[in-house]
Formats: C-alpha cells, structure tokens, sequence
C-alpha cells in the first residue's frame, strides 16, 4: 500500500536492503509514516534525535499497535532544548512481529536509527 514502508532482514541498519541484512526504509524515519516489522522476530529499534530550535525543548512520540495505524503511545520523551547532532537523546523500543510503528516529531530531528533483531 501507498505512504507503508516496511522493516525487513535479520540485522538492520541505514541503507543495507540490497546486501540482504535488512532495511530501515527512511533513516531517519519520517514524522507520521506508518512502518512495519516484516521480520520472524521482534526488533528493537534505536532513534537518536536532538531539538530542532536552540533553547527550546523538543518531544519524540512513539506508537505501536497491530494495525495501521498505530494508535498504542509508548513513549512521549521530551528532547534537551540543546541543538545539533552531537547532543542526542535517544529513544528506544520493542515491536512485535508483525506490529506497526510509527513517530511523531515536534521541534525535534532524528539521526539514522539502528534496528536489531530481539
């Protein structure tokens, strides 16, 4: 389907869906996009983000669900008002087989994640 992207492999990270090891297919993923876990097994996905605007505190949400979309918020993490990518928090969380995942950014820009098999 149109604006779903899927997560495929046994060990992920940026850019290796030719290689066959798997694929975050935006990284960064998108604000709002839909994504899937299409593995055999869980996955733990790590996005390190920072605030977009200097002195102004930035917020990450995170929702999974077994459908798209994702409607089950698991994380709401507010992001240091400090700017630029050498000063990250980093959010990180568990999604079933299957299961849906999507973000949801305000003043705040993720980096590449990593996606590791649970």
């Amino acid at each position: 389907m149109a604006g779903e992207n899927v997560i495929g492999g046994n060990h992920l990270s940026a850019g290796q869906r030719d290689r066959g090891i798997g694929v975050l297919t935006d990284n960064p993923p998108v604000s709002g996009t839909a994504y899937q876990n299409t593995t055999t097994n869980s996955v733990i996905i790590y996005l390190p983000g920072y605030a977009t605007t200097s002195g102004t505190a930035g917020q990450i949400q995170v929702y999974i669900g077994p459908a798209n979309p994702p409607t089950s918020q698991i994380i709401n993490q507010r992001i240091g008002p400090s700017t630029g990518a050498g000063l990250n928090d980093t959010v990180h969380f568990h999604v079933p087989i299957e299961w849906w995942w999507s973000i949801t950014l305000t003043n705040a820009t993720l980096q590449s994640g990593v996606v590791i098999i649970d």
